[in-house]
């Protein structure tokens, strides 16, 4: 139970930043800047997701992937970067849509599957 709640929360924290990018203004000729997503509690419990029943491991792991992919797609389509933030030139806006939607989708997933499980962990 501990587990699924703190996946929960902590996935529901990264949707919650992600539709809060999604919703901002295009920046007219300039750049948007987006923080980048720091796994806090995820990234200690991946030892433990074993523990999780076999639907809500997929679920789970495809949105895990999914953060890492962003992480990866928005450094490619950046026109910078810091340790904290991308800059998305709004050329790029469509992917930057695309690319945040997805995971979003993904982390709502995941948080459907723990939040309705009757498991243990």
């Amino acid at each position: 139970m501990t587990l699924r709640r703190i996946l929960a929360a902590e996935f529901r924290n990264y949707t919650r930043a992600l539709k809060t990018n999604l919703e901002a203004k295009i920046p007219d000729g300039d750049h948007l800047s987006v923080g980048k997503i720091h796994r806090l509690f995820s990234e200690d419990l991946a030892g433990e997701l074993g523990l999780l029943e076999l639907g809500e491991i997929d679920v789970v792991v495809n949105a895990l992937i999914s953060l890492e992919g962003m992480d990866q797609y928005l450094g490619h389509i950046s026109a910078g970067q810091t340790d904290k933030r991308f800059l998305i030139p709004t050329i790029a806006m469509d992917d930057f849509r695309m690319i945040t939607s997805t995971t979003a989708d993904a982390l709502d997933y995941a948080i459907e599957a723990l939040e309705h499980s009757g498991g243990g962990a």
